[in-house]
C-alpha cells in the first residue's frame, strides 16, 4: 500500500513537471509575482517602524535633522542623526536646577535672601552627590545685602591645537578650572568627545555633558537643547541668564555649543560671510547677568586661518545674543 502511494504520488509529479515546463511564462510570473510582493512587505513594514520612531521623537520635542556638516568654517559642528532625549534622572536634575536657577533670579532681584538660595543649592548638591556649592568665587563675597551682580570664574583660554578642537578647548578650560589637567588630544578621542575632522565635537551624543560628568565624577552637567536642535522651548535670553547667573554663582562655568549663520549674529572677530558652529567656555557674568564673559579658543589658534581677527582671549557681550546663538544650538549647564 505504501508503495502504491508512492507511485501515484510520483505519476502526479511527473504530470506537474511536464506542465510547468510546457508553461514556463507561468513559471516566470509566479517567480515574479512572489518577488514583488515579498518587497512590499518589506517596505510596508519599514516605513510602520520609520513611521513610529518619527512619531515618538515628535512627541517628545526631538529632531532627526540638524546642521549641515560641509559648510563649517570652525569645525565645532554637529550633524545631529538621531533624537535628542534625555535619561529620566536628566529631566529630574534638569528640572530641579532649573527651579533654582529661577531662585537664584529672585535673590538678584532683592526678592530672596542670599542665605535661602544657598541652603537650596547646599540641599541639591547633597541629594545628587554633587560637590558643594563655591559660594564665595571671586570676585565677590555677599550676604543678604549684598547680592552678587557680577561674578567670575578663573577659567583660562587655550588656542584649540587644530581648527575643529574648539570642543576639546572648551571641556579642557571647563576642568583646568576645577583643578583637572588634559590635553585637547585625550579629550578629543573615542573614549570621551570623539571629535572628528567631518563632524567636529557633536551636540547630539552629548558627548561634552557625558564627558565632564565622567570626568569629574558627577552628574551636575546636563544638555539644554535650543530650537536650532527641534527644542520645543527655545532657550530665551529669560531662561539664559538664569542658568548662567546661578551656575557662576555656584561655581560651574558652562559650555555653549553656537551656531553663528551666514550674514546673521556672529561672535566678536568672527567672520559674519560664513556659517560657523563653535564650542565657547562661558566663565562669568555683569549687571545681574545681563552680559555674558567667555573664553574663545580661537584667540591664538594659529591653526584657524582668521585667528587674527580675534584680538581678546576673553570677551562679554550682551546675554540676549549670547541666548541667540546658544538657542541655535545647545548650552550646557
Amino acid at each position: 500500500m505504501v508503495v502504491e502511494r508512492k507511485g501515484k504520488h510520483s505519476e502526479s509529479g511527473s504530470w506537474m513537471a511536464r506542465w510547468l515546463a510546457c508553461n514556463p511564462a507561468f513559471v516566470l510570473w509566479f517567480l515574479v509575482s512572489g518577488l514583488v510582493c515579498g518587497a512590499l512587505v518589506v517596505l510596508l513594514l519599514a516605513m510602520q517602524v520609520g513611521g513610529g520612531g518619527a512619531s515618538i521623537a515628535r512627541a517628545q520635542g526631538t529632531t532627526v535633522s540638524g546642521a549641515a556638516c560641509g559648510s563649517v568654517a570652525i569645525a565645532g559642528a554637529e550633524c545631529v542623526s538621531r533624537p535628542i532625549i534625555l535619561t529620566a534622572r536628566q529631566r529630574e536634575i534638569l528640572a530641579k536646577k532649573t527651579a533654582l536657577a529661577q531662585e537664584f533670579r529672585r535673590v538678584l532681584a532683592g526678592k530672596l535672601p542670599m542665605a535661602a538660595f544657598q541652603h537650596a543649592a547646599r540641599q541639591l548638591a547633597r541629594q545628587f552627590g554633587w560637590p558643594a556649592p563655591q559660594f564665595s568665587v571671586s570676585p565677590f563675597s555677599c550676604t543678604d545685602t549684598c547680592p552678587p551682580t557680577s561674578a567670575s570664574l578663573n577659567v583660562v583660554q587655550q588656542p584649540q591645537t587644530t581648527n575643529y578642537y574648539c570642543g576639546p578647548a572648551t571641556v579642557a578650560e571647563i576642568l583646568k578650572e576645577k583643578g583637572i589637567t588634559h590635553s585637547q588630544g585625550y579629550l578629543a578621542g573615542s573614549s570621551f568627545l570623539n571629535t572628528s575632522s567631518v563632524t567636529g565635537t557633536s551636540w547630539n551624543p552629548h558627548v561634552v555633558p557625558n564627558t565632564l560628568n565622567t570626568i569629574l565624577n558627577t552628574t551636575f552637567h546636563v544638555p539644554l537643547s535650543g530650537s536650532g536642535t527641534g527644542a520645543s522651548t527655545p532657550i530665551t535670553t529669560s531662561i539664559f541668564e538664569s542658568d548662567l547667573t546661578a551656575d557662576i554663582s555656584t561655581g560651574w562655568p558652562l559650555a555653549g555649543n553656537v551656531y553663528e549663520p551666514k550674514n546673521g549674529l556672529h561672535l566678536p572677530g568672527h567672520r559674519s560671510n560664513q556659517d560657523i558652529w563653535h564650542w565657547i567656555a562661558i566663565k562669568g557674568y555683569i549687571n545681574s547677568g545681563a552680559n555674558t564673559t567667555y573664553a574663545d579658543s580661537v584667540y591664538g589658534a594659529t591653526s584657524v586661518g582668521w585667528y587674527q581677527s580675534v584680538t581678546s582671549p576673553y570677551y562679554t557681550i550682551s546675554s540676549s545674543d549670547m541666548a541667540t546663538l546658544a538657542n541655535n544650538m545647545g548650552l550646557v549647564w
